[in-house]
């Protein structure tokens, strides 16, 4: 294989990888997309935590603002928390798992699949 193959082989796996990622990317932010009373929110540290401070300050309920900017009234804010926890955590541990996956494989056909 000549020198001119090798660099051409490394340019479509490293752009392959690219790719991947950028699905990955995609993916999770989709995933990470929360629907409720009409609203939407991305479940995200931070809104994660401030929901968290306003339990702790004793909200039971609050109105939310929504990625649309429309004011959402959270009725239960604990079980609104939980929700978004659980989506975070479970998107993000599987994005860390495929990207895991497309970071160590080292052939073109299964990191595409991935």
């Amino acid at each position: 294989m000549s020198d001119i193959e090798k660099a051409y082989d490394f340019i479509n796996f490293r752009t392959t990888i690219v790719n991947q990622k950028h699905l990955l990317v995609s993916q999770v932010n989709e995933r990470l997309t929360c629907y409720l009373n009409g609203g939407i929110f991305k479940a995200e540290p931070g809104l994660i935590a401030f929901i968290g401070d306003l339990i702790s300050s004793g909200y039971e309920m609050a109105p939310i603002i929504d990625l649309n900017d429309n004011p959402i009234l959270i009725e239960d804010l604990q079980s609104f928390k939980d929700m978004l926890l659980s989506c975070y955590v479970e998107t993000v541990q599987d994005y860390w798992n495929d990207w895991q996956k497309i970071r160590t494989e080292r052939d073109l056909k299964k990191i595409a699949d991935v």
